[in-house]
């Protein structure tokens, strides 16, 4: 292999694919060659791999480094700290994220208890009839959760189109995942249909221990 004025070279190898400028960025063609085995410029670069804490290492590093040249500069920086310097914006993005959707979650939740909380309250005098007439407190239990679970089903029937087809605004944030991931969106649903049964087992548990003779005197 020619490199224009540089001697020619024998491949020995094929390394896998790498990213350096970042993880969006195209894979670069990159040579590996001896350090011996070209020109020198402007500055080198020397990974060293370890298995103990690279704080402990860099004085060593730094002590073969001058016994070669004493004028040398050396400067250190561990992988973790450059992956962490390059996933700043990703993890500031996935932190407001995962932020603002437990918040809405939550009002999610608080907002389905509350409207199955005036569903029940609204149907007290129709629960002791039913209970009346021989309807036990599984029955009214059902009865409620179901409605609520009905509510829920809908939402994320129509959840689920719009964050597929929305995801794709937001394709050029994401690494490591495609938009409309099945796995995630499922996980998403599976969630939000667990926070919604259990906003609206409160009510109906509470509908289901309403006693008749009160629930019919109710106005």
């Amino acid at each position: 292999m020619g490199l224009g004025a540089a001697p020619d070279m024998e491949i020995i190898g094929v390394a896998a694919d790498t990213k350096y400028n970042g993880l969006r960025a195209p894979v670069p063609n990159t040579l590996y060659v001896p350090i011996d085995q070209f020109p020198p410029g402007p500055a080198r670069t020397l990974h060293v791999r370890t298995s103990a804490e690279p704080a402990r290492l860099a004085a060593a590093v730094r002590e073969q480094v001058r016994a070669i040249d004493p004028n040398l500069p050396v400067k250190m920086r561990p992988f973790s700290e450059l992956v962490d310097a390059n996933l700043v914006q990703e993890r500031l993005i996935a932190t407001l994220s995962g932020f603002f959707g437990g918040l809405a979650l939550l009002l999610a939740s608080i907002g389905l208890y509350g409207v199955m909380a005036y569903n029940v309250e609204r149907r007290t005098r129709e629960i002791g009839i039913r209970m009346s007439l021989g309807a036990g407190r599984r029955d009214v239990l059902w009865m409620v959760l179901r409605n609520c679970l009905a509510m829920v089903a809908a939402g994320v029937a129509i959840g689920v189109p719009a964050t597929v087809w929305l995801s794709r605004l937001i394709a050029r944030q994401l690494f490591g995942i495609a938009p409309g991931d099945p796995a995630t969106i499922a996980a998403a649903a599976v969630t939000m249909t667990l926070v919604g049964a259990l906003a609206g087992y409160l009510p109906a548990r509470r509908a289901a221990n309403v006693d008749p003779m009160v629930a019919l005197r109710y106005e």
